[in-house]
């Protein structure tokens, strides 16, 4: 696995170790579980941990949330994706000061139009000039004042693990939902 720039960002959680064996018993009941779109969203997950291009592990990821959600288009998507986490939520882990400020809102119709580009192979550079919802997918940005910038459907490809892993602890936390 190759972590992303904010992914590098965090030292080993040994707290989160601890708890390492009740969310694998909490996993293994959802896969046991009638619920294809659960188990899809784990299984998606994983693929793009799996993943070495990190467009393609963005676009797995998105799809892991689409299946969660059920989601009829970018609207819907942007909608449930706000709804279940809240629309002011940052996109990337509080893991230390200098954490980047992209919310939920601000950024979930730019997951959905990325995902859409990459599943039908469009030029990443026609999203800019979407008429219905122009986002600059190439345009450089930085998730912190000292590093590198990257292309921005980098940053929202990195993102999205984390949106998927927040909506799979909810999931996790209601293992009788359906």
């Amino acid at each position: 696995m190759e972590p992303g720039p904010w992914a590098l960002e965090k030292t080993l959680d040994r707290e989160l170790l601890k708890t390492a064996a009740s969310t694998i018993e909490s996993i293994q009941a959802i896969m046991k579980s009638p619920s294809a779109e659960r188990r899809n969203a784990f299984h998606l997950l994983q693929l793009g941990l799996e993943h070495f291009h990190p467009l393609i592990a963005g676009l797995l990821w998105v799809m892991g949330l689409e299946a969660i959600f059920g989601s009829f288009g970018r609207n819907d998507f942007s909608k449930k994706l706000c709804d279940c986490l809240g629309p002011s939520t940052k996109i990337f882990p509080d893991w230390n000061a200098n954490r980047p400020s992209y919310t939920v809102e601000e950024t979930a119709i730019h997951l959905y139009t990325l995902r859409s580009k990459l599943a039908h192979g469009v030029d990443l550079r026609k999203a800019a000039s979407d008429h219905k919802f122009p986002v600059d997918l190439i345009e450089k940005h930085t998730i912190r004042p000292s590093s590198e910038a990257v292309p921005y459907a980098l940053i929202l490809s990195e993102a999205a693990c984390y949106l998927l892993c927040q909506i799979l602890k909810k999931e996790i936390a209601a293992p009788s939902h359906p």
